[in-house]
């Protein structure tokens, strides 16, 4: 009788020790770390979420931390680097947004020590945001650190810097190293201000030193360049690297961010008739169409994308740059005139700059769209891109796309759907905004059927309507008698 007692009373304290082995066991589902890694990077946008995440298993730390820590910022009011004294958890940034720090009121613009030191944590970098930086001020031992951490960028964006002349900014571009694919150049200036003729002397030389020297042209490995307004010495000197460029045939696809078209000009007479994909951003026309937008020497232009947006007035319009572009597009068979500019003395041996072969002429034509629910489509501006693309065959008639891209289509938030008086309860409110939005994109399509059957009578020709933010394509086809658009 005490024997069964005694086995009894083991095993029911057996049982409770093994209690919280199972409770704890049971908040670690053992699931296959492909299907955990699906889960995290589902939530790689939920920063709360990824922590909770982090905290859930061993399994689960090293994904969460790739998406918590894949981006910083350091500056005036961002400074928080405690957290990334480690090196397991600074190994995990892979793209750093950089501005320089002010101190003493704002009298000296200067970065801080503690910055310059924690700067050499972070050797995974692959894209840089540089803004309000001034190369021309940094130690020898400074920028040792900073091409440190740029030996492997696969992207550079510089924001409002500074540097001392073209052979400084040519330097830091080469110090990136050849996986370098992408550049962004806004508000750039030289500190000493030279002349126009000077910069482009000083960047000429020192590409001609380096072609003495055996050396690679800086660069050499870009795929995309995006050139903002700036300073006109330091537009001069990068006409000159441009020009260098896309005669050796590097260079892929060239993004003009500009205010006004006609600064467009210089650019693209440094392309010439060298084969590019060429995107036009951000051209603000507020008062009068450009005369001259330059593009009538680009005989080479592979596809052609339009960053703009849609709006008749009052809003402010920058559609009307548009037509001038494709007006002035030459043909095919088009010689391009001579650049008004000075010839550059900048020569490219044979060996370096082969002769290219006729590539394809014009495939493709994009036009990047902001529309929404609320703004009026201008049917004029439509009904003159579909007469210039039916009538100019020499230009466009090899053209097999024309795609439309709508980046944003709905003007009512969902945090402010049930404000609006057209929905009639939370749960209409639910259903109406998705139906909304297919509503707008069948309109829309009807609206492009209606208005381009210039360009979809050619069998040849694709007219294409995306959403990205939804991954919708619609191809679009010519409206018959009675099935018009009415506006």
């Amino acid at each position: 009788m005490s024997s069964t007692t005694t086995t009894t009373t083991t095993t029911t304290t057996d049982s409770t020790d093994e209690l919280p082995m199972k409770l704890k066991s049971s908040f670690t589902p053992d699931l296959p770390q492909e299907i955990v890694d699906l889960i995290i990077d589902n939530l790689q946008d939920d920063p709360l979420a990824l922590r909770a995440c982090a905290l859930t298993a061993h399994n689960w730390v090293h994904r969460s931390r790739r998406h918590l820590h894949s981006r910083i910022r350091i500056g005036e009011y961002y400074i928080n680097l405690a957290r990334y004294s480690c090196p397991q958890t600074a190994q995990y940034v892979r793209e750093m947004d950089l501005y320089m720090v002010r101190t003493n009121r704002g009298r000296q613009r200067t970065t801080t020590e503690h910055v310059w030191q924690m700067l050499q944590r972070f050797p995974n970098l692959t894209a840089l945001v540089m803004r309000d930086f001034e190369f021309y001020r940094l130690t020898p031992e400074k920028r040792d650190i900073l091409f440190g951490i740029t030996a492997n960028l696969r992207s550079l964006d510089l924001h409002g810097v500074f540097f001392e002349n073209a052979p400084d900014f040519l330097t830091t571009v080469d110090a990136c190293g050849p996986l370098l694919r992408s550049l962004s150049l806004h508000d750039v200036k030289f500190y000493t201000s030279p002349s126009v003729t000077r910069a482009e002397e000083e960047c000429i030389n020192y590409l001609e030193e380096l072609q003495v020297a055996g050396k690679a042209l800086p660069g050499s490995g870009l795929h995309s360049l995006t050139v903002g307004t700036s300073a006109l010495p330091f537009e001069k000197a990068m006409n000159v690297w441009i020009g260098a460029l896309t005669r050796r045939g590097l260079l892929k696809t060239l993004t003009l961010s500009k205010d006004v078209p006609n600064d467009c000009a210089g650019t693209l007479a440094a392309v010439g008739p060298s084969p590019i994909d060429l995107r036009l951003a951000r051209c603000n026309l507020r008062a009068q169409k450009p005369s001259q937008t330059g593009i009538e020497v680009c005989t080479n232009i592979r596809s052609l994308t339009f960053i703009t947006s849609m709006l008749v007035p009052p809003r402010t319009s920058d559609q009307s740059c548009i037509i001038p572009f494709l007006q002035q597009l030459p043909s095919t068979s088009t010689t391009p005139p001579p650049s008004p500019s000075r010839p550059s003395p900048l020569i490219i041996p044979s060996r370096l700059s082969p002769t290219h072969t006729p590539l394809p002429p014009l495939r493709t034509i994009t036009f990047e769209l902001h529309w929404s629910d609320k703004d009026a489509i201008d049917v004029d501006f439509l009904t003159e891109i579909d007469h210039i693309l039916s009538s100019r065959k020499d230009t466009f008639g090899a053209v097999q796309d024309v795609v439309f891209t709508i980046h944003k289509h709905l003007s009512l938030r969902p945090q402010n759907r049930i404000s609006d008086s057209r929905f009639n309860g939370p749960f209409a409110d639910a259903r109406s905004l998705p139906q909304r939005a297919t509503e707008f994109k069948m309109f829309l399509r009807k609206c492009l059927g209606t208005h381009l059957k210039g360009v979809l009578a050619r069998p040849t020709c694709n007219v294409k309507l995306v959403f990205p933010c939804d991954g919708d394509v619609f191809k679009v086809v010519a409206r018959g008698v009675g099935e018009e658009c009415r506006h």
